[in-house]
C-alpha cells in the first residue's frame, strides 16, 4: 500500500508559483500545486477543501489480512482478495475504458453467514470528476457492474471467522538470457519461431497451475483480434503445442509507438519439465527481452 499511494502532499505550498510564494507573508501566488490532498477553493484565500485524492484512501480503508487465491477469466479485469478474521475483502479493477458486468463467485465462505456486504466503487464519469459510490447490502450480490477504469472493493462481513485451511506456494523461474548474455539483452522477432529456455523448474505432482510470461515490444496494434498483429502463430513447450490467448492484459486501444507489455500465457503443468524448451512464433515483428515462468502449487484443487 505504501508503494502504491499517489504522491499527494497535504498542503504543498512549496509547489505554488512563482517559486516559494506560498511561504510569503503577502501571498502573491498565481498557481497552486495540483496534486494535493487539500486545495484552496480560491487561490490565496486560505480556505482549504478536500480534493478527490482523499477518495483513494476512503476506497482502500481497513483492507488488511491474509492474501488468498483469486482468479479472473478476463485478463482486463484484475482481482485480489484478503481474509481478516470474519471479513473477506475482494478487490476488482477494470483496465478497460468500457463498463463490464462481473459474475461473482466467492468460494470458501461455506457455512459462515454473511450478514453485510459493503460495496465501494471509485470511477471517473468524465475527465473532471471522481466518484466514490458506497453502499451496503444484506445479501451477497451475484454480479457487480464495474465502471470504465473503475475499482470495486467488496467487504463481506460474516458472523464467524473465515477458516484458511489450505495454502498455495508460488514459484517464479527466470528464463535464460534471450540474447545469450550479450548486450542489449533482447532479440528480434520478425518471422519464424524464437527459442526460449527456462530451466531448473520444480514441477508439482499434485494440483497446480502455471503461467508463461513474455516481455515484448511489438508492432502497435489492438489485441483480442483473431490473427491480429499481437497474436502468436504458434507456441510449443517441450514439443507440445499450446494454444496462446489473443486477449492481453490492458486496454484494447493502444496509441503508443510500440506495444510494450508482458504477455501472460496460461500453460498446462503437464507439459512442463525440469528443463524447458519453448518455441514462440509471433505474428508480427518486434523484440523480446525476457521470458519467465510462474508455477502455483496448491494443497488442494482450487475452485475455478
Amino acid at each position: 500500500m505504501i508503494k502504491s499511494m499517489p504522491f499527494t502532499p497535504v498542503k504543498p505550498l512549496w509547489g505554488y508559483l512563482p517559486g516559494g510564494c506560498g511561504y510569503d507573508d503577502e501571498v502573491p501566488c498565481d498557481y497552486q500545486y495540483h496534486s494535493a490532498m487539500l486545495i484552496e477553493d480560491e487561490i490565496n484565500s486560505g480556505n482549504w477543501e478536500w480534493t478527490p485524492f482523499i477518495q483513494f484512501y476512503e476506497l482502500w480503508k481497513d483492507i488488511e489480512g491474509t492474501r488468498v487465491d483469486t482468479a479472473s477469466t478476463d485478463p482486463d479485469v484484475q482481482v485480489d482478495a484478503y481474509v481478516d478474521g470474519s471479513d473477506v475483502f475482494v478487490i476488482i479493477n477494470n483496465l478497460e475504458s468500457t463498463a463490464t458486468t462481473i459474475d461473482l463467485n466467492v468460494a470458501g465462505l461455506g457455512g459462515n453467514s454473511v450478514n453485510n456486504v459493503e460495496l465501494r466503487q471509485m470511477y471517473y464519469p468524465n475527465d473532471d470528476s471522481v466518484l466514490l459510490d458506497r453502499r451496503h447490502m444484506s445479501q451477497s450480490p451475484s454480479t457487480v457492474t464495474l465502471e470504465a477504469d473503475g475499482t470495486v472493493v467488496l467487504r463481506y462481513s460474516s458472523s464467524a471467522n473465515i477458516a484458511i485451511n489450505h495454502e498455495v506456494q508460488e514459484h517464479k523461474y527466470l528464463g535464460e538470457s534471450v540474447s545469450g548474455g550479450s548486450e542489449p539483452h533482447r532479440i528480434s522477432v520478425n518471422g519464424g519461431a524464437v527459442e526460449l529456455n527456462i530451466n531448473d523448474v520444480q514441477v508439482p505432482s499434485g494440483a497446480a497451475e502455471a503461467m508463461l510470461r513474455l516481455t515484448v515490444a511489438l508492432f502497435p496494434a489492438e489485441d483480442d483480434i483473431e490473427n491480429g498483429n499481437l497474436t502468436l502463430d504458434s507456441l510449443t513447450i517441450n514439443g507440445t503445442e499450446v494454444e496462446p490467448p489473443i486477449d492481453w492484459r490492458g486496454p484494447k486501444k493502444n496509441n503508443a509507438s510500440r506495444y510494450f507489455a508482458t504477455l501472460e500465457i496460461p500453460v498446462p503443468v503437464s507439459v512442463l519439465q525440469s528443463n524447458n524448451q519453448i518455441l514462440a512464433d509471433f505474428r508480427h515483428n518486434g523484440e523480446l527481452t525476457v521470458s519467465n515462468l510462474t508455477v502455483w502449487d496448491f494443497s488442494t484443487q482450487p475452485q475455478r
